[in-house]
């Protein structure tokens, strides 16, 4: 379930550590915690969507602040804030319950980790790169 729309990532600096050099949007999900119906802490998946146009940021850019480019990889991430974050690309995924696959070469995500948020990933795709974090 979607609780925040594309919003500009520089909001969400407060709560999240962000790269100051990295700009975009992000859009947040509370994860469905299929046969739980009591009042417990929600998972929330956190993904942020950062164009990459090689004018004002390069590729080489992402290398310097996050780490070199890795291996093709596949991560799942939430559905409905890719599809919100990336509707032109979101149609070429396979989607997977409430997640959507996402494939392309990785990149360290740990410096979007911290403030209680883990389990990073990132990927490069036609035009970005498209991260995400979970709640821990």
């Amino acid at each position: 379930m979607l609780v925040r729309g594309p919003t500009d990532l520089s909001e969400l600096r407060c709560k999240l550590p962000v790269p100051e050099r990295l700009a975009g949007r992000w859009a947040a999900v509370r994860l469905e915690q299929p046969g739980v119906f009591d009042f417990v802490r929600a998972t929330i998946e956190v993904v942020a969507w950062i164009p990459v146009d090689d004018r004002e940021l390069t590729w080489k850019d992402v290398a310097d602040v996050l780490g070199a480019e890795q291996q093709p990889t596949t991560v799942t991430m939430a559905c409905d804030a890719v599809s919100a974050l990336v509707p032109d690309q979101f149609d070429e995924m396979q989607v997977d319950g409430a997640h959507v696959e996402v494939r392309g070469p990785g990149y360290p995500a740990g410096a979007f980790e911290g403030q209680g948020f883990g389990a990073g990933r990132a990927v490069r795709i036609e035009g970005g790169l498209l991260v995400a974090v979970t709640t821990i």
